[in-house]
């Protein structure tokens, strides 16, 4: 047997000859997904008499053939590889000096999707005094990809310091003989979605899986969870001979390679399960997203995307946020304490129920006041909100005088109550280093009067449809769902910049800064940014209210003016921790994929904001989609493997001259025959066959 022909290969991966196609439509699809990563727990003790030892099948499964793996130590390059990103656990721990060790442990090559060891590619880590930890890396990814043949030229790479190993792999495989490759490949270096978090922010964009066509959903961390198995059987073969430990782990690895290939139908189907799962969940807020924004910006971007995909390197930092377009602290300042108030410049029914909406925005403000006092509010504190009190009372009483006018006298309620969502109104109660507490005013204080800040604000909502009808209020109504609406989209609007305003100040101001005082006045202003937040909320919460009252219906409430959750509102991560692990289910929470999103062309920040949150949304949905695409080719590719493994083992059972022989051949023939006729029965209406 050759190198790697005792092994047991992955039916899912393309093979040419096996289950490759001759003809493509999608180039993507024809792809090696490899992942590379070393187990340090896979040591080996220095022999007392290696030349004793003797190899029965050295190179014939999965460990290389030690011979050549020798001759390229013997060239390997003895600098050091000095790291240009974080200083990689992966790099010192085969760097380390162990004199006792003849191997410090084992770097293997496996497919990324499905996790089966490639053939002929694990390899010993051997230094001695030399530092050629990559060399013995770039050994196995060149006979892991030399084993998928030479009509596949696009190989994807996944390994933890991805951003390092590929720094001078071409130049490395040029110089060494030992190191070849087929002719026209290309290397795409990645690094695995848990891993990347660990890097500098400039790795990401560049390696991360999520940017990268034709890498469907895949983690690149897969070979973890094969080490487990792997380490239980590590310290028995420690002490082994040379040989006698190839032997295990080749045996150990055909076997775990066996249970995938037992257990790869019911793998396949439940991945085309989670796979059209994941389309809905991400094809859905990319095009509520995409609606709400502008065209030419939408247009812009994809411009910029297909450049990104096309030359990759540097052009895939579209991906990361432009900080210089961000605001700075002095007018994050200036947009928390702006306060519009529309004026119609007229007295008419439109200004006189715009009046009856920023009373009850007054109301709250003055709520807040009241919630923000301490428990030993002094007289001064008590006299500011009394007057507060009296003054609004005092705009109340107009209002309603005016309300008498408008209705032409008719009897009335008392209006809506106000009632705040106690959710949303804890930040106003926890001002920094403050304890607080409800304040109680005495009678005297207030007198007998129904305080200003809960008194019932009458509008058209107050009153029923039917009420309304019967009272020929029917066109202040329509005048007034009209207007709550507005209010509704405005609230939202001040919402989403607040939003990103905080998350900026996280990342800009609070989490770099470098004193004290900084970091004090940093918080602050996130706190003023959370106030700001809850009482946008709380706007929109009586806009909704209010509409609900008006007739609105359940639909337009359940998919278009949502509630909002107090888990909706969180900093926002694209901006805090771009390079976090786990983007690959995000997606944005309801209200930044609804109404203005095109209209904030005068602010860059959330132009910003919103270009790099499309682009990651855009690349989410097309991974989901390449995902049920390429599961429904495997399913194919499956059956292509099975068959041709049942026609190699006919073969044999038509040259064998011996019984014996040719009763297992049959054997071997009737258990590949179940294994299509299995998958066949399950693929059924759900694989694409390519002939």
């Amino acid at each position: 047997p050759g190198p790697g022909d005792l092994a047991l290969f992955c039916p899912l991966c393309l093979q040419p000859g096996i289950n490759m196609p001759l003809l493509w439509e999608q180039k993507w699809l024809v792809m090696r997904r490899l992942v590379v990563d070393g187990n340090f727990t896979a040591q080996h003790m220095n022999m007392r008499e290696p030349e004793l030892d003797i190899f029965l099948s050295d190179g014939s499964a999965y460990m290389v053939t030690d011979a050549e793996y020798q001759a390229h130590l013997s060239s390997a390059m003895e600098s050091k590889e000095r790291s240009t990103c974080s200083n990689h656990r992966a790099v010192n721990a085969a760097n380390a000096n162990r004199s006792n060790l003849r191997a410090t442990g084992v770097g293997a090559t496996a497919c990324a999707r499905h996790g089966c060891f490639v053939p002929h590619s694990v390899v010993d880590f051997q230094k001695g005094e030399r530092q050629v930890f990559f060399d013995l890396l770039y050994y196995s990814i060149c006979e892991g990809i030399k084993h998928s043949g030479d009509r596949i030229d696009t190989s994807l790479v996944i390994y933890d310091v991805g951003c390092q190993w590929n720094l001078h792999f071409a130049e490395r495989v040029d110089n060494c003989p030992a190191l070849t490759l087929p002719d026209n490949v290309e290397i795409i270096a990645a690094v695995g979605k848990f891993h990347l978090s660990a890097h500098k922010l400039a790795c990401f964009a560049r390696y991360s899986l999520n940017f990268i066509v034709g890498a469907a959903q895949v983690d690149g961390e897969i070979l973890e969870t094969l080490w487990a198995p792997f380490n239980k059987i590590s310290p028995t073969a420690r002490s082994m001979s040379q040989a006698h430990r190839q032997e295990i782990l080749d045996d150990h690895m055909r076997n775990l390679n066996w249970k995938k290939l037992v257990g790869i139908v019911k793998t396949l189907l439940r991945k085309y399960k989670h796979a059209n799962k994941g389309i809905d969940d991400t094809r859905i807020p990319f095009e509520d997203l995409t609606k709400s924004l502008d065209v030419n910006k939408v247009s812009l971007w994809e411009s910029d995307e297909k450049r990104a995909m096309e030359r990759r390197g540097e052009h895939l930092d579209i991906y990361h946020l432009r900080i210089d377009k961000a605001p700075t602290m002095a007018e994050i300042r200036l947009k928390l304490t702006e306060t519009e108030y529309a004026d119609t410049g007229k007295l008419g029914s439109v200004s006189w129920l715009i009046e009856g909406i920023n009373l009850e925005d007054a109301q709250d403000a003055l709520r807040v006041d009241i919630r923000q006092l301490p428990q030993d509010a002094s007289a001064t504190q008590k006299a500011v909100v009394a007057e507060k009190r009296q003054k609004l009372a005092v705009w109340i009483s107009k209002y309603h005088e005016k309300t008498d006018a408008m209705t032409q006298g008719i009897e009335l309620n008392s209006g809506t109550m106000p009632m705040d969502d106690i959710r949303f109104c804890t930040a106003d109660t926890e001002e920094l280093g403050q304890e607080v507490g409800d304040v109680e005013f005495t009678s005297e204080e207030i007198g007998d009067e129904v305080p200003a800040e809960v008194m019932g604000i009458w509008m058209p909502s107050s009153i029923s449809h039917q009420d309304a009808l019967a009272l020929d209020l029917g066109a202040l109504r329509t005048e007034e769902l009209q207007l709550q609406q507005g209010q509704a989209n405005d609230c939202l609007e001040r919402l989403r910049q607040a939003l990103g305003h905080k998350s900026i100040i996280y990342r800009q101001h609070f989490r770099s800064s470098d004193s004290t005082w900084v970091g004090t006045r940093s918080k602050q202003e996130a706190f003023r940014c959370r106030i700001k937040i809850d009482k946008c909320v709380r706007s929109y919460q009586r806009a909704r209210d209010a509409m609900g009252r008006l007739g609105v219906d359940e639909e337009t409430l359940r998919n278009v003016y949502q509630q909002i959750q107090p888990n909706q509102l969180t900093v926002n991560q694209e901006v805090t921790e771009e390079n976090r692990y786990g983007q690959g289910s995000d997606r944005l929470a309801w209200f930044w994929r609804v109404n203005n999103g095109g209209d904030v062309r005068e602010d860059l920040w959330m132009d910003e904001f919103y270009r790099v949150n499309w682009l990651k949304a855009k690349a989410r949905w097309q991974r989901r989609e390449e995902e049920l695409n390429l599961v429904q080719h495997e399913m194919g590719w499956t059956i292509g493997w099975f068959r041709h493994k049942m026609g190699e083992w006919d073969k044999r059972y038509q040259q064998a001259t011996r019984l014996g022989h040719q009763a297992y051949a049959q054997w071997q023939v009737l258990l590949w025959e179940r294994f299509v006729l299995n998958a066949e029965n399950s693929f059924k209406d759900k694989m694409i066959m390519v002939s």
